[in-house]
């Protein structure tokens, strides 16, 4: 795990590796391919609450196009980045993170 996460502690290491092998192996496979297949921007456009998109700068996940379409499809929509945070946000960077939800 140090090597894929190197910003995170060991004892966050050792919760991961506690956890993981709990996940449902159907559950995750179906996530990760409706990930993929599903379609929110229908959605988007009809978000009324006030809604905050938050990026992490090394996720890879959204990328800049992506926050341009979601801001083109409700610029109400707030988008904040945290720097060097991955997948795990809160573990890589919990100041970014509190900030970006506060």
């Amino acid at each position: 795990m140090s090597r894929f996460c190197p910003t995170w502690t060991l004892e966050q290491r050792q919760l991961r590796a506690q956890w993981l092998h709990t996940c449902d192996e159907l559950a995750t496979r179906i996530t990760f391919e409706k990930f993929h297949t599903e379609d929110i921007h229908q959605d988007i456009p009809h978000l009324k609450m006030p809604t905050r998109l938050v990026v992490a700068t090394r996720g890879g996940v959204i990328q800049p196009e992506d926050e341009s379409e979601i801001a083109g499809l409700n610029p109400a929509i707030s988008i904040v980045k945290v720097q060097d945070a991955g997948h795990m946000i809160p573990w890589d960077n919990l100041e970014g993170f509190m900030e970006a939800v506060s």
